[in-house]
């Protein structure tokens, strides 16, 4: 499978000739009734990238995580340099690396003590660059405004989720 959840299968066959393909569900169930798309084709190694927290709320002189998460595709395991760029003057954020065969990193955004919020409609690019067959290969995600906040929090948690649901 891959990160939409999708069934996938590497096959190379041994010699030429004429396979039968046989689709089902994972109980076997099977039949006109349903729908099924299947996809013949060559390995196309890649990865695509995802930031976040998109819009970081930080204080002056503390720091904030962002993590960086690829989503690797038809092998491609070689490792993946990324970086934020063009912060304003009282942020920094050092680069970092997702090793071979591993899918996040966590950089570290900082805000000096002077450091004041970004503009409404700030967008910060954030780089992941790798090889591939010898060749360069980059793609890119954002992160947006930054808030900056004297008020320091009385609690701030960070369960490393990327998505919550609060019910009544």
């Amino acid at each position: 499978g891959d990160a939409s959840g999708d069934s996938s299968l590497e096959f190379t066959a041994p010699e030429d000739g004429t396979y039968l393909v046989r689709v089902r569900d994972a109980v076997g169930a099977g039949g006109d009734a349903y729908a099924y798309r299947l996809m013949l084709r060559p390995p196309e190694p890649d990865f695509d990238v995802v930031a976040g927290p998109y819009r970081p709320n930080i204080s002056p002189g503390s720091r904030v995580p962002v993590d960086v998460r690829v989503v690797r595709r038809d092998g491609f395991s070689a490792p993946i340099k990324v970086q934020v760029n063009g912060l304003p003057d009282g942020f920094t954020c050092a680069p970092d690396t997702i090793l071979a065969d591993e899918n996040l990193v966590r950089l570290v955004l900082v805000a000096g003590t002077g450091a004041k919020s970004t503009p409404l409609d700030a967008v910060f690019k954030i780089t992941a660059e790798s090889e591939m067959n010898g060749k360069p290969v980059s793609h890119e995600s954002a992160i947006g405004v930054i808030t900056v906040s004297e008020v320091q929090p009385d609690l701030a948690v960070n369960n490393g989720e990327t998505a919550v649901a609060i019910t009544p």
